[in-house]
């Protein structure tokens, strides 16, 4: 089981950045508010991102092939940037581990549902047309304390070869985005 946490910064369009500690004017945690939703067309909704930071906290187990079906949990959530705002950063404030496993992949798509799900992305017999998503980096303990959003923004931040995603410029316009996390 890993357990992230991360907050996504929103501001104002064409203003000058929020200093680190901007107020945090949404919270959602798995252990307060029930666990974060696993199914792609259903994502959890988390509403409309207020200008400040917007925490999510949650816990992942791992995803495997056991006995012919698929086990472990990945986490999938929603959320809008309003009209006149910017997503400026997701940055990755912490990530523990209880197993041996010190990674989870981590995707946006720029729609209220994601495109995948968990067996279309763990099928190695046949990969997903990556190019519906936004993009997707592998993160771990590493990254504890940095902005994630620039190496998702790189379709090569996509650990498949060769690189597949949609490259983007940050930071995020108003619209609909989507998060799938697993372990």
């Amino acid at each position: 089981m890993i357990v992230f946490r991360l907050f996504f910064v929103v501001v104002l369009a064409f203003s000058i950045p929020l200093s680190s500690q901007a107020e945090v004017v949404f919270n959602y945690s798995e252990a307060v508010h029930g666990e974060l939703s696993g199914d792609n067309q259903q994502p959890t909704q988390l509403g409309i991102f207020g200008i400040g930071r917007n925490i999510v906290t949650g816990r992942v187990t791992a995803i495997g092939d056991t006995d012919g079906g698929f086990n472990g949990t990945a986490d999938i959530f929603a959320f809008e940037i309003a009209a006149g705002t910017l997503l400026s950063s997701i940055d990755l404030l912490s990530f523990s581990t209880v197993e041996n496993s010190f990674s989870i992949f981590y995707a946006m798509s720029d729609s209220v549902e994601f495109p995948f799900s968990d067996f279309n992305i763990n099928n190695t017999f046949e990969l997903p047309d990556l190019s519906q998503i936004l993009g997707g980096v592998v993160i771990g303990v590493g990254e504890v304390g940095t902005d994630i959003l620039p190496r998702v923004a790189s379709a090569h931040a996509i650990p498949v070869s060769p690189p597949q995603g949609r490259e983007f410029s940050t930071p995020l316009g108003a619209g609909f985005y989507s998060v799938y996390i697993q372990e």
